[in-house]
């Protein structure tokens, strides 16, 4: 058998940037990644709603484009980052072959080949989008509100204008601005902005219609929605958050304890699906009481509550609002709340620049 070397930690950081492309049903492009070897190195990619592309250097590994599917294939790579020795490769007449000292895998190739890869480029055209890392925090803190649904791509993004930060769905309403003008004006692929807060990316830029996220030894990629260049609705979205900073105060809560509290909720109720993730916070004698209920139980915690203008309840679902409180935590002392009580407003949640509008719960 003729044995190849590939380095431990450049295989393994590979592996973790191209890990970073979400499975999808259906799609087998995400189920099985497409191993080339090329005169560069061996290049490994998948693609769902999110494109990867990454490369290894393995000097005289020569083979056909062959595919293996990644549930058998990355566990085995990743739980080599801590054990000693680099990886080795052969075939067999069984499949694939990698070694990690003791460690031996073998992986059955796919017999169909698998269509809708990406191809590497050397991206010569992309141009640099710099991303402060106040923007960086405003997009992870923002993308939970636009709306998921592909069949909407006018609203499937956090759109970026100047200052501004804007996303929405049909719950919740994202209005953010940076302290400083960036000067980009795009919708930015809801899918890519998670991929921000993992470690990996090097720089951010644009190339041909993509949002490109540039790990160093690959890239991962994203489409810009034409459709939302042209119809994303932030003049309208400035507009309503303007009108709501007249509705009157309810009160004020400590942000830092607030995002502190939501935290812990989110912990206790990891076992829970989301959709019951509803926050109830009810204001009253300088005290809000905070509770989440779901079927197997409820959990309840209190904070103080300042510039209280009269008693009042609201109804956050937990998963939404979470980040984003989360973010005005770090930044903002206090978090203003406004509701007109009288005209069934939604609720406006304020706070280090940061504007959040969350539509009442249907009785």
């Amino acid at each position: 058998m003729n044995w190849i070397t590939i380095e431990r930690d450049e295989l393994v950081r590979a592996v973790e940037v191209l890990n970073l492309v979400p499975q999808r049903a259906g799609i087998p492009s995400s189920d099985y990644v497409r191993v080339l070897a090329t005169k560069k190195g061996l290049e490994m990619s998948l693609a769902s709603s999110v494109r990867g592309i990454v490369r290894v250097e393995a000097k005289g590994f020569i083979a056909d484009e062959f595919f293996v599917d990644r549930r058998l294939f990355m566990p085995f790579v990743l739980a080599g980052k801590t054990w000693k020795g680099d990886f080795r490769t052969t075939f067999d007449e069984k499949g694939w072959v990698l070694r990690q000292g003791s460690r031996r895998a073998e992986f059955t190739l796919k017999s169909e080949k698998v269509g809708g890869y990406g191809n590497w480029t050397d991206r010569d055209g992309m141009k640099e989008v710099k991303l402060s890392e106040e923007l960086r925090k405003l997009l992870l803190a923002s993308f939970n509100c636009a709306t998921a649904d592909p069949s909407m791509p006018q609203l499937n993004c956090v759109y970026l204008g100047g200052r501004l930060v804007l996303a929405t769905n049909s719950t919740v309403m994202f209005v953010g601005a940076s302290q400083k003008m960036n000067g980009l004006q795009f919708p930015f692929p809801v899918e890519v902005i998670p991929l921000l807060g993992e470690g990996l990316v090097k720089g951010v830029g644009i190339e041909e219609g993509q949002v490109v996220l540039d790990c160093g030894c690959g890239f991962l990629e994203g489409t810009v929605s034409a459709m939302a260049q042209k119809s994303f609705p932030k003049k309208k979205m400035v507009e309503q958050v303007q009108k709501a900073r007249e509705w009157p105060t309810l009160g004020k809560l400590p942000a830092e304890r607030l995002a502190k509290m939501l935290g812990r909720l989110t912990e206790y109720l990891a076992g829970i699906r989301r959709e019951d993730w509803l926050l109830r916070i009810e204001m009253g004698d300088g005290k809000a009481r905070a509770t989440v209920r779901v079927m197997q139980g409820k959990f309840e915690e209190t904070l103080s509550v300042e510039d209280l203008t009269k008693e009042g309840v609201v109804e956050w679902p937990l998963e939404l609002v979470r980040p984003v409180l989360e973010y005005m935590g770090q930044n903002a002392e206090t978090v203003r709340i406004r509701v007109d009580e009288e005209k069934k407003t939604p609720y406006l949640i304020s706070g280090a620049g940061v504007e959040l509008m969350v539509a009442r719960r249907k009785a």
